[in-house]
């Protein structure tokens, strides 16, 4: 058994995609090898340095780490954030053990017998081939298994990430208190219980719904399927000719037509790809969908491999024109970007250039800044740009000065009467003259106007008490289309 064929085992496949669960790998795997295991999490975005923009390993891994455990709440996209080092050291593993509870994985040439004394995680050792500091019958892998048997490559992606929609659509459903009979649907499409169990286990790790719980008093389907329990010894494969496979994800068995309904599943690039298909003439070939056409196109017509400039032009620039702004269009282009590279539809500098261009020409507007309300709803005046002549430089200042310290005696005294939470009445400081006032020029009172504007400002910044019960919309790491 070669060394990537033993790490496409099915209980990395249960920790990656279902529980979450960090593991540590004792042995070399060159970066194809260490490839094999981003094809468990497809549907996430992968760091894969704790040094985050050289802000340091220490900050950037607790940048990653509450980055990872603020995602629970985000109900449509899950979790989809995780770490995976390359080679890690000490160092890296410390870090990784100390500050991360979930979602993360790492290899590393430190010896297995060490790593498992030291770390409270489970390790896998290359050279025998087994976990050596955890009893795999406990787990019910048999789901993963019979997953890796019967899928491989860009099935295999397609097939986990339909494995994870699936589980966002059951979270939805239950926190939208649909209706059973649509609940029991979803679940409904695993017939096997070993998967159905999995897939419970799916939404309770990234949303926190017990779904069990959930589903309680609901029927469940009669397949006359035997459930079969898990073998003691996990890490065996199956053969090709395992009688037991996941039905629903074999039916989309042309990768590009499941490629297809997955970029569909946003409802903006789905327009785009539609107009796109529709626009594009096969002469002597008819189709009855644009799902049937892009698989055509994708497998075997002019968009097999990397598709043409004109073709990823189009779907961009009907995405950004249906953009209200400039910083909209960018988030839809990153978005792009990401699915476009995750789908090999070109190179990524190619796809680049056809965002930098699209960009470029789309003129749309800068957002239009919000004027946000200062300690309950007072706000800084403002102050007229200084005059250039001296006479009405003096008049200016005179206004300024006493207006800045109104202001700034006026906010104080509501801070403190309202005990506002964050910077604290007490905390701010004001920024001196540099000599008595009858003493200074213009030229030493104009920049300290300014500053004490800077500083005052962003004090009452500070005061603003956090608004809640807004959903961020802010896409994490990497996006679905």
């Amino acid at each position: 058994m070669s060394v990537t064929q033993s790490i496409k085992n099915a209980l990395m496949l249960h920790f990656m995609l279902v529980k979450r669960q960090p593991f540590v790998i004792a042995g070399f795997l060159d970066t194809a090898e260490f490839a094999v295991l981003k094809d468990f999490v497809p549907h996430c975005v992968v760091h894969d340095s704790l040094d985050k923009a050289g802000m340091g390993k220490k900050d950037g891994s607790m940048m990653l780490a509450q980055l990872v455990e603020s995602e629970a709440e985000d109900l449509v996209e899950g979790q989809k954030n995780v770490v995976m080092i390359h080679n890690a050291d000490t160092e890296d593993l410390q870090l990784l053990t100390t500050t991360f509870k979930q979602a993360w994985m790492a290899s590393t040439v430190i010896q297995a017998t060490e790593l498992a004394k030291k770390y409270q995680v489970p390790v896998y050792d290359i050279k025998t081939e087994r976990w050596v500091n955890i009893d795999t019958s406990s787990h019910d892998t048999l789901w993963a298994r019979s997953l890796l048997s019967s899928h491989d490559g860009m099935d295999l992606r397609m097939a986990i990430k339909d494995f994870y929609h699936d589980a966002c659509m059951l979270a939805a459903a239950m926190l939208n208190g649909d209706p059973p009979s649509k609940v029991a649907y979803i679940v409904k499409k695993y017939d096997n219980g070993n998967t159905r169990d999995a897939l419970m286990d799916t939404v309770v790790t990234y949303f926190g719904i017990n779904a069990r719980d959930f589903m309680h008093g609901i029927e469940r389907p009669d397949t006359c399927v035997v459930e079969v329990p898990p073998a003691p010894a996990t890490d065996i494969p199956l053969k090709k000719t395992a009688p037991i496979a996941i039905k629903t994800l074999e039916s989309k068995s042309d990768p590009f037509t499941a490629e297809y309904f997955f970029l569909s599943k946003n409802p903006t690039f789905k327009r785009a790809l539609v107009k796109a298909v529709n626009e594009y003439i096969i002469p002597g070939k008819s189709f009855t969908s644009p799902a049937g056409k892009y698989a055509y196109l994708r497998g075997e017509g002019a968009w097999k491999g990397a598709m043409p400039r004109d073709a990823l032009k189009a779907i961009l620039e009907t995405i950004v024109g249906g953009c209200k702004d400039a910083v909209e269009a960018m988030d839809a282009a990153k978005a792009f970007q990401t699915s476009a590279v995750a789908f090999k539809m070109g190179e990524t500098a190619h796809i680049i250039s056809i965002i930098t261009d699209v960009l470029a020409h789309s003129q749309l507007p800068s957002p239009k800044p919000s004027k946000v309300p200062l300690v309950g709803g007072r706000s800084w005046p403002g102050a007229d740009p200084p005059p250039s002549k001296a006479p009405a430089l003096i008049i200016w200042l005179n206004q300024t000065i006493y207006k800045l310290q109104a202001f700034t005696a006026a906010t104080s005294r509501i801070a403190k009467a309202r005990g506002l939470a964050g910077a604290g009445f007490s905390r701010f400081v004001s920024i001196p003259l540099p000599k008595p006032l009858e003493q200074c020029t213009g030229k030493e009172l104009v920049p300290w106007i300014q500053n004490s504007i800077e500083n005052l400002t962003a004090w009452l910044d500070q005061l603003q008490p956090k608004v809640t019960g807004k959903v961020s919309t802010r896409k994490k790491g990497r996006v679905s289309p």
